[in-house]
């Protein structure tokens, strides 16, 4: 977790762009105490006009650390289910499918907006596709990122074929199929899988997209995407949507 100064600076300048949310995101398990109170700090002395627009992803936090953090102002919480329910054992084994499941379910009733999605290209099929996007419209999920596998080298998929700008559209457009009225964010793996495609995503369904750089990997910078987004005949900007 970054110093509380270099925090709060960093979520300052990003609010000065026409980006309707800024991500605080940490690796690892779940915060502990001490790093949680630090956080909840920089949130309660934030700008009203900027607290709301702040989401946080910061792993398997329980009921009362949820609480907390909605009490300092936060309003969405993001906590990804990775894949369908019965793929997930041959990707993951640290923590369960129904652990993800709980913590989302957990953040709704903390009185957070949940926001929670994926990553294709684990080798899943289309029916795991598919199951995964009915488990998302079960659960009440209006707010979906959608990752796309950029395979590291030295970790267990390094050899996972990088899926096609042509399938990975198709996966947006079954989403946008089964879930109509949810938010449809493309996030990592956009520049490497889709490359000149990126701008098809719009087409596809797609209706919102991270900007900036992943948790691994470098993304395609704020003024690239808004070029690309203006070239649609789209407009990029703040809104009240939650």
């Amino acid at each position: 977790l970054l110093p509380d100064a270099t925090l709060r600076e960093r979520i300052l300048k990003l609010a000065a762009l026409p980006v309707n949310h800024i991500g605080i995101v940490t690796s690892g398990a779940a915060l502990n105490e001490e790093e949680l109170a630090r956080l909840r700090r920089v949130l309660a002395a934030l700008p009203d006009a900027v607290r709301p627009r702040v989401c946080a992803s910061l792993g398997r936090l329980t009921s009362s650390q949820l609480e907390q953090l909605a009490g300092a102002g936060l309003t969405r919480y993001h906590h990804n289910l990775e894949t369908a329910q019965s793929y997930y054992p041959r990707v993951c084994t640290t923590q369960t499918w129904a652990q993800r499941r709980d913590t989302v379910l957990r953040a709704r009733r903390a009185g957070l907006t949940a926001c929670s999605g994926g990553l294709f290209g684990l080798g899943e099929s289309w029916e795991d596709r598919i199951a995964f996007a009915f488990s998302l419209k079960e659960l009440g999920v209006r707010h979906v990122p959608m990752n796309f596998l950029h395979p590291h080298p030295q970790t267990p998929l390094a050899g996972q074929e990088i899926l096609s700008a042509g399938e990975a559209l198709r996966i947006i457009a079954l989403f946008r199929h089964i879930l109509p009225e949810a938010t449809l964010r493309i996030c990592g793996g956009r520049p490497t899988v889709l490359g000149a495609r990126q701008h098809e995503i719009f087409v596809a369904g797609a209706n919102a997209l991270m900007t900036g750089d992943y948790l691994t990997t470098h993304g395609q910078g704020v003024e690239e995407d808004l070029a690309m987004i203006e070239a649609q005949g789209l407009e990029a900007g703040i809104h009240a949507r939650r």
